[in-house]
Parts: structure tokens; sequence; C-alpha cells
């Protein structure tokens, strides 16, 4: 985690928002690729699956119109006035049927009977308003030649009792039914063959209702109007109960198989429903990630204001505060309110500050007094940092014998003592020295004055810390008259003098031996 935190912003408003708002930007990013991974394809599998359970249905559909013509056409075979026209009896009864307007109730396309030779005796035709007999175009698509009359004369040869499948007719594919006739109770031979066929598109409404006719087709297998991918899928071989299930972007689509009378593939039945489940789902999906994005970056946006009016903002006054407890000078108090734990860290650093502000004060008090008693005092004062003479009072500028303090400012205090003594060394150490407590010395020196005469005196040195180097003050007590003085060119009796006097001094430390030349 620190890895991570190590490129987020420093400000804490700035880095939370950051946080919240890749957390949410996460959470939408989970929510997209649930949507994505999990649900949407749910949803697809849910429309496969209903896909497939609508071609079914729609075969089944339509295998049930054709079996109601299958029930159909064996009544009309196991009619009495249909054996007597197939055996060259009386017809007149038939033709008067249908010809009849109730024909046209029972949606057939047409209705052809042969003789059990497989001759053409007569077809008739429909189309919901009026009959026509023995129309030539029909009589050409059921002539022998053709894929029905191959069917018809395979049945006349093999005898068999039923035989119903697809035929591919000039019109379209027809749903085609061949029974032989016989009498009502069956046990008279077979007198002939009666064929009946309904359109497929036909059968297809008759077994669906409007609407969901109007999403499913019947096409050959042969027609050109298939898609590409129902060809190929032909093209590898299909087989009776295979479905196929086509997908797009706005519906899918599933395709059913219906045989012919060989028992092979002829006509395919189609259906199609719209994908308004994934549409919406996907939709919805997008709406969901892009609202998500959307709250994710006002919430952001919000966490930022709210950590920025309520604890950044708060959190850099207090910064400001410490920072101003470790610089010199004064601390601004913070104005504080509430009971969170910011307040009370803001009353403690406040505790804090008014002390520095109040020692700071106490401070600036004894200093002035300081200065005052400083620049009043009859005493001879010197005020020193890192050495140097930083201020001097009158008193210390005559009796350095100085014109004015301002010519001493600056020098080093060893320009001005005598520096071969050991309490000389002592003092200039003691001006150099970092200690935190304050510390005060009491000795024994000889001052260098202006005029190049020297003078013992008592040196009383307080060292006093501060930022920096120290500053050290000296009062300075002159131990002998303002007459009395000693000059490096004095003799030898004069300088034996001033060691009697010495001696009479316990207090001086050390004085200065007679140069050689006056050994």
């Amino acid at each position: 985690m620190s890895i991570f935190t190590r490129f987020l912003p420093s400000r804490l408003a700035h880095r939370i928002a950051l946080i919240l708002t890749m957390l949410s930007l996460l959470l939408a990013g989970s929510v997209w690729l649930y949507g994505r991974l999990t649900l949407i394809p749910s949803i697809e599998q849910y429309e496969q699956t209903a896909a497939r359970t609508q071609a079914a249905g729609t075969r089944n559909a339509f295998l049930e119109s054709a079996a109601t013509v299958e029930r159909l056409a064996l009544s009309w075979a196991n009619w009495d006035d249909t054996y007597n026209y197939a055996t060259g009896g009386d017809t007149l009864r038939l033709d008067a049927y249908l010809q009849g307007q109730k024909v046209n109730t029972l949606g057939i396309d047409f209705l052809a009977i042969f003789d059990r030779n497989g001759g053409l005796l007569t077809t008739a035709e429909w189309d919901g308003m009026s009959a026509q007999r023995d129309d030539l175009a029909l009589v050409r698509e059921l002539s022998p030649a053709t894929e029905f009359g191959r069917q018809l004369s395979s049945a006349i040869e093999h005898r068999v009792s039923t035989t119903s499948g697809i035929v591919r007719l000039a019109r379209g594919p027809h749903f085609v039914t061949i029974i032989p006739i016989r009498t009502t109770n069956r046990t008279s031979p077979i007198g002939g063959y009666l064929v009946m066929g309904v359109s497929a598109d036909k059968l297809l409404l008759q077994g669906k209702g409007p609407f969901s006719a109007a999403q499913s087709s019947a096409l050959s297998i042969t027609s050109r109007d298939l898609p590409d991918a129902v060809q190929r899928w032909i093209n590898k071989g299909i087989e009776n109960e295979d479905l196929l299930i086509l997908g797009s972007d706005d519906k899918i689509e599933s395709w059913g198989v219906v045989n012919s009378l060989s028992g092979k593939p002829a006509l395919l039945l189609g259906s199609n429903q719209p994908r308004d489940m994934s549409r919406l789902a996907s939709s919805s999906l997008q709406q969901l990630a892009l609202f998500s994005v959307i709250g994710t970056l006002l919430l952001g946006l919000l966490a930022w204001w709210v950590v920025h009016a309520n604890i950044s903002t708060r959190l850099g006054w207090l910064l400001q505060s410490i920072h101003g407890m470790v610089r010199p000078g004064r601390v601004a108090v913070i104005e504080t309110h509430g009971n969170d734990e910011v307040s009370y860290l803001a009353r403690a650093i406040n505790h804090l500050a008014m002390g520095k502000n109040a020692s700071i004060e106490a401070q600036r008090t004894a200093e002035q007094q300081l200065d005052m008693v400083f620049s009043q005092a009859p005493g001879a004062m010197m005020q020193l940092r890192d050495g140097q003479v930083t201020d001097l009072n009158a008193a210390g500028a005559a009796l350095y014998k100085a014109p004015h303090a301002a010519t001493l400012v600056g020098l080093h205090l060893s320009e001005l003592l005598e520096t071969n003594d050991a309490t000389a060394k002592r003092l200039l150490l003691l001006t150099q020295s970092k200690k935190a407590m304050a510390q005060s010395v009491r000795l024994l020196c000889r001052i260098r004055c202006r005029d190049g005469s020297q003078r013992p005196c008592e040196i009383t040195a307080l060292s006093m810390p501060q930022a920096g180097l120290p500053i050290v003050h000296l009062y300075i007590t002159p131990l002998s008259s303002a007459d009395e003085d000693t000059r490096p060119d004095s003799t030898v009796s004069e300088t034996n003098t001033q060691a009697d006097k010495t001696e009479s001094n316990p207090r001086l430390i050390s004085i200065k031996r007679a140069s050689s030349k006056h050994a």
C-alpha cells in the first residue's frame, strides 16, 4: 500500500477524492463486466432457447395442419361418390360437390383423382372464391414426368396406403397427400388414387396466428431467397430433426426442415423474432455504466469539496500553526468550533501557541528592560554575538577611551582584551560556546583601550541562549582609577610597581610579564 500511496497526490482532499473515484469507477466497471460477461450472455442463451422452441413449435404447427389435410383427404378417399368417380360410375354428384361453395371453406388448394393405373381423371382448384376444373397448368405439374408423377408411380407400385410430403411445384412448395380410393367400408379393392394439396404458406398461416405468421416463412430447399448461412447448412447435409439458429444484432432466426414425399428434406420453415431483450439489456447496461461514471465523478467532486472544506483546510491551518511553533516570532491562534478530532487538535495547538506567545512577550519585556538598563547603566556594559561587539553603552565607550560606542561595534573581543591572559582565553571560549543553558562567569582580565593603554578590570560574562549563536553580555568594572593605566612601553620600575600592586590585590589572576628589553 505504501508503494501505491507514493504516487497519490499529497493533498488529503485530492487523495480521498481520487481514491473514492477510483473505487467507484472500479465498481462501475465491475457492473459493466458482469453485464457483458454474465447477464447479456445469459439473455442471449435464453433467446437461443426461445428461438429453438419457436422453430420446433412452427414445424409442429405446420405438421399439425398437414395432418388435418391428411384426415380430410382420407375422408374423401373413403367416400362412395369418389370411388364411383374413379371406377367410371356416377360422376355427377362429385362434380356438383367440387364446384360448390362449401369446398372453398376447407382451405384446399387443389384436388386430383387418378385411376388405379395412375391415369389422371380430373383436377379441381380453388382460390377461395370459385372452382376451376382441369386447368392445363396443374395437369402438367401432375404429369408422370414430374417429381410428383414419379412419387405417384412409386406409391402405386408399392401399394402404399398413404403418402404425404412436400412437392416442389412450379407455383411453389405444396404439401401433398396421396391416398388410395376405397368404398366406405374399406373392403373393396383400390378404385384409384386421390391427391390433395395445400400451399406450404397457407398451411403455415393456418397453424399459426397472424402475428406469428408474419414473422415466419416457408421456402423450398432450392429457393434462391435462402440466406447464405442456411445455404451452407444445407450443403453440409442436414438431418430431419436438425434446427438451425442464426443470430444478428436486431433479430434471431430459426429454421426447421420438412421432408418431401420421398422422405428427404424439401422445405425450410423459417421464423424470426426481434432481439428486444438483448437490445434492452445492452442499452440499459450502457446507460447504467454511463450513469455510474457520471455518478462517480460527481461523488469524487463532492468528496473533494467535503474533505477540502471540513478537513484539508483546517489541517492546513494546523500545519501553519505547527510550523510557526518552530519558527521565531509569535504564532497566530486558530479559530476553532465543533467537537471533532480536528477541533480537539486545534485547541491543543492553540494552547501551545498561547504559551509560546506569552514567553515571547515576557522575553520582549525583559529585553526592553535590559536595553533600558544597558543604555542607562553607569557601569560599562558590552553585548557580543559570535565574539563580535554588537552594542556598547556610553560608560563602556568611556572606559575604552573611544570617542563614541559606534567605533567599537563590529570589533572582535580579542582586539579589546589582552589575550595572553588565561582568563582572557577562557572568556573568548565562552563567547563561542553553544550550550543551550544560560551561564554566568566572573573573571579578571586586562582590557586594551583605544589609546593603547591596558587596564585591569573585573568582567562578569552572562551567556544567554538564542537561536543560532548565543548572546553574551559583559559587565566591566575597572579595578584601578582612571589615571592609573598600564602601557606596553612602561619602565621596569613602573612594571615592578604595578606587580607590587597586583600582589597586594589577590583578585587579579595574572599580570603580563615585562618585555625582555626591560629585563
